[in-house]
């Protein structure tokens, strides 16, 4: 995995603090340079229509040039190859178009908290920005604004697997992450209830029998030993029978202490979209911690 230009989409808040410093780290292990973007939404609005309205958003602007040097200059201060910009449009499509230009390699957002209002208003530039990269993107926490000063350190990493060709480019890539943070890897397959079996052309899945679960996850965590073993001898892996994906994920990676998860895509159109989409906006509203997502377009690069 080659990381040599990383964006951190801004607004400027204390949560950003948070994306600052998951930037700072990826830069280290990377030798990667940073670049600060704030999307001007407002201006497009049209409200240069006084002398006042002129005034207050000169002062705006202003305030947000002197934040973005503040980030600029503290990032760069701890030795990271930094620089800033602004652009004015749509904050999702600028983002995009930014990436297309400056050949990005990772985008880092900052979700700025939990409250319901604030993941809808995060949402929808979010759920764009997820479904239509081509580019890894990095969803991190507003908590780890925390931390000050102090340097994100990728204890420990999960990824999910569901054995497609894209789960298997995207251990690939979660295994190459591992060696780079010098940090233990987890591979997590989610069984998900109920399981069905194929039937007849035409007809319904069967649903399998309870007492058949525990064998059938004993077969999956076969092939996932021989999977995940291949690729990386001292990486963990688990199987886990669930009526719930997303939730399941956010506990095993309590449970394994891992401080980053790796989530390879499925693609971003119809049916496929509909379901990677759901559970990964499901566990981005519950993960406290960074979600790194591995679109379908990168992984077959």
């Amino acid at each position: 995995m080659k990381v040599r230009q990383i964006l951190v989409a801004t607004d400027l808040s204390d949560a950003a603090e948070a994306a600052y410093r998951h930037a700072e780290a990826f830069a280290r292990a990377f030798g990667a340079r940073v670049t600060l973007l704030y999307v001007d939404t407002v201006v497009p609005m049209g409200f240069h229509t006084s002398d006042a309205l002129i005034e207050h958003i000169n002062k705006v602007q202003s305030q947000i040039s002197e934040r973005l040097n503040e980030a600029q200059q503290g990032l760069a201060e701890r030795g990271v190859d930094c620089d800033a910009e602004v652009v004015v449009g749509d904050a999702a499509e600028s983002i995009m178009d930014f990436i297309g230009r400056r050949g990005v390699d990772l985008l880092i957002i900052a979700r700025r908290s939990r409250t319901m209002l604030e993941r809808l208003l995060v949402g929808s530039t979010t759920r764009k920005l997820v479904r239509h990269l081509k580019i890894p993107a990095l969803v991190v926490d507003a908590q780890d604004a925390a931390g000050g000063g102090e340097p994100i350190v990728y204890g420990s990493l999960l990824t999910t697997t569901d054995f497609s060709q894209d789960s298997h480019l995207g251990l690939q890539r979660a295994v190459e992450l591992s060696a780079v943070f010098e940090a233990p890897l987890t591979v997590l397959h989610v069984m998900a209830m109920p399981v069905l079996v194929p039937a007849l052309p035409g007809e319904a899945g069967v649903p399998v029998r309870g007492d058949f679960w525990e064998t059938l996850r004993r077969f999956y965590e076969g092939e996932l030993s021989s999977t995940v073993l291949k690729m990386d001898e001292r990486a963990r892996y688990k199987v886990i029978v669930s009526a719930e994906v997303a939730p399941t994920i956010v506990s095993a990676a309590e449970e394994a202490g891992a401080s980053l998860i790796v989530v390879p895509s499925h693609g971003k159109g119809g049916f496929k979209a509909n379901i990677f989409g759901s559970t990964t906006e499901r566990l981005l509203e519950l993960s406290t911690r960074p979600v790194l997502i591995l679109p379908r377009d990168w992984l077959r690069r």
